[in-house]
């Protein structure tokens, strides 16, 4: 098996931007310091999130639940699969990310108890399979000790920004399919390791919970890079799925008095879709109804309007125009300049 190839897009290149300069802003309102106050909360949505979208049925509250040691009825497996998970992300600052010895150690803790092989490499033939027809097939058992030596050193040597590089791996290791089980959950666990260790905070920002939110954009991005052969796709998606959560925190009532919640309140966070079925794409194809165009001429008259204040103008409620102004973000057509509470917003042309 071939590695895939991957092409890094002017919109790629754009979104990463955009993600470093939302962390600034974070940095400079205090919502990072905020962030760091809830951290086991949010450390929660991220094992709640990463273990639904393999399945399991275990609410936010259960796992909640779980992680604090109370006793909770439930499916014996599913709960050791969120306490081992939960295992492994608090073990994320002990792990180097571009070191495979790392990520076997990080799956056995994922998956203790559940494999009989825990932190191996498989030695059978697996696939992912919807129904009853394979979808992908991953690589030969025995070319996958070498694969995983090659994604690894490339992540050591590629002078890729590191939330570019993360997401290329992320792709690469479900592609790969290194493990009898856990490769989904060892895929994002390893991006927020690699993310981590560029700016700590990442590891406490819960990206999973967007991605279980937009569950079948995700499994498409996976599913048209691997037709296409260009791991870029899925990076533009998992990209988009980072700056979503970080708009989401910046802007949610319930971040800004975080200290105050309890881990089983809910931190809203912004989708990566609208009810506008936008996949992947870039601004310059990205779908505009009559309230994304009344938001972008309303701004473009008079880019210092908060929120609240286009919502009177266009009639809509606060949370539909927080979610319209998250997709115009998304798809490059606005970007917000200054801090939090004083910047202005900036209405730009498609690139095409």
């Amino acid at each position: 098996m071939e590695l895939p190839d991957f092409t890094i897009t002017a919109a790629i290149e754009r979104q990463a931007i955009r993600i470093v300069e939302t962390l600034d802003e974070m940095h400079k309102s205090g919502v990072t310091d905020r962030v760091l106050r809830i951290r086991k909360l949010n450390r929660i949505r991220s094992v709640h999130s990463s273990a639904a979208i393999e399945a399991n049925s275990l609410t936010l509250e259960q796992v909640t639940d779980v992680v604090n040691g109370k006793r909770v009825l439930g499916d014996p497996s599913e709960i050791l699969e969120i306490k081992n998970l939960y295992a492994a992300y608090n073990a994320i600052g002990t792990y180097s990310p571009f070191v495979v010895a790392d990520f076997l150690e990080a799956h056995r803790l994922v998956s203790d108890r559940l494999i009989e092989q825990p932190g191996q490499f498989r030695s059978m033939q697996v696939g992912v399979y919807q129904g009853m027809r394979l979808i992908h097939a991953g690589a030969p058992p025995a070319e996958v000790p070498g694969l995983m030596d090659q994604i690894f050193e490339w992540g050591l040597l590629s002078n890729l920004h590191p939330l570019i590089k993360s997401s290329i791996m992320h792709y690469a290791i479900e592609y790969v399919h290194p493990f009898e089980d856990g490769n989904g959950r060892m895929g994002r666990l390893w991006q927020t390791v690699i993310l981590a260790n560029w700016r700590d905070v990442l590891q406490w920002i819960p990206v999973e919970t967007v991605v279980h939110h937009n569950q079948m954009g995700y499994y498409e991005a996976l599913r048209t890079s691997e037709q296409t052969g260009d791991a870029g796709i899925f990076a533009q998606f998992m990209l988009r799925a980072i700056h979503s959560t970080l708009f989401g925190l910046i802007e949610s009532r319930e971040t800004r008095r975080g200290e105050d919640l309890g881990a089983s309140e809910t931190i809203p966070v912004i989708t990566l879709s609208d009810g506008v079925n936008d996949g992947v794409n870039d601004g310059a194809n990205v779908r505009l109804d009559a309230t994304d165009n009344a938001i972008l001429a309303t701004l473009a008259r008079d880019g210092t309007l908060t929120a609240s204040a286009l919502a009177a103008a266009t009639g809509k409620s606060l949370r539909t125009i927080e979610r319209r102004l998250a997709k115009l973000v998304r798809a490059g057509l606005l970007v917000r300049r200054g801090p939090a509470k004083t910047g202005v917003w900036i209405v730009e042309e498609p690139q095409q």
